[in-house]
């Protein structure tokens, strides 16, 4: 596996957000190395919350979610945000309303 260059120690700020996509990027071949796993641990300690942006389902992100050291993530394409609580409850926001989503069920089913 090949490594990017790391990021110059002058950098201009402390980040206080980073959105990253799933697929390859810090996973490899469908699994979260470990490599990967103590990079987020140590931006979580650091302050610095990971946001995680996929295509995948809800219930891929609901997972992610809670096995992952991470607050919050993008799902569906962007049509479900999902994070947890101070609390530690799972909540989740959708982009179309409840009323949309019945009606595109109804839409598939009728496919």
């Amino acid at each position: 596996m090949s490594y990017p260059e790391p990021l110059p120690n002058p950098f201009p700020f402390v980040p206080k957000c980073v959105f990253t996509d799933v697929d390859d990027t810090p996973t490899y071949n469908g699994k979260l190395p470990v490599e990967t796993l103590s990079a987020l641990v140590e931006l979580q300690t650091a302050g610095v919350s990971v946001v995680p942006v996929t295509g995948g389902c809800s219930g891929w992100c609901d997972c992610m979610l809670r096995t992952w050291p991470i607050q919050t993530i993008i799902g569906e394409n962007g049509a479900v945000w999902m994070w947890l609580d101070n609390e530690g409850k799972l909540k989740r926001q959708f982009l179309q309303g409840e009323e949309q989503r019945k009606a595109n069920i109804q839409d598939l089913e009728a496919i």
